[in-house]
């Protein structure tokens, strides 16, 4: 028999045409839109960042906030961030960039001593 085709649900996606299955996107991540039709359009969900990079969010840190997205998080007023610089081989192409990402080191600062 014949299956009924369905959008997938946000946070799904669905790369093999003529399939009712739906993949989910990786943990903290989303897609904006019903009916996703490739893993590239999932995103960081609010309160998560994206890794640079690499295809993976990170849970927001205290002291910072994520808009989500491809989005950079904020620092909250009152801390102190200091990122961390690492070497990154992007796609495994041996072409290698310093990208500034997480983890963060998260400090909150203190009005006196």
């Amino acid at each position: 028999g014949k299956t009924e085709c369905h959008r997938c649900q946000r946070g799904k996606y669905q790369e093999n045409t003529n399939s009712s299955f739906c993949s989910s996107c990786p943990t903290g991540m989303t897609t904006w839109m019903l009916g996703a039709d490739w893993a590239g359009e999932c995103r960081c969900q609010e309160g998560w960042y994206w890794i640079n990079g690499t295809f993976n969010c990170s849970i927001c840190p205290m002291g910072m906030s994520c808009p989500g997205d491809h989005a950079r998080p904020l620092q909250d007023a009152g801390f102190w961030v200091e990122p961390t610089i690492r070497s990154v081989d992007i796609w495994g192409t041996g072409h290698w960039q310093e990208l500034w990402g997480g983890p963060f080191s998260v400090f909150q600062c203190r009005d006196a001593l």
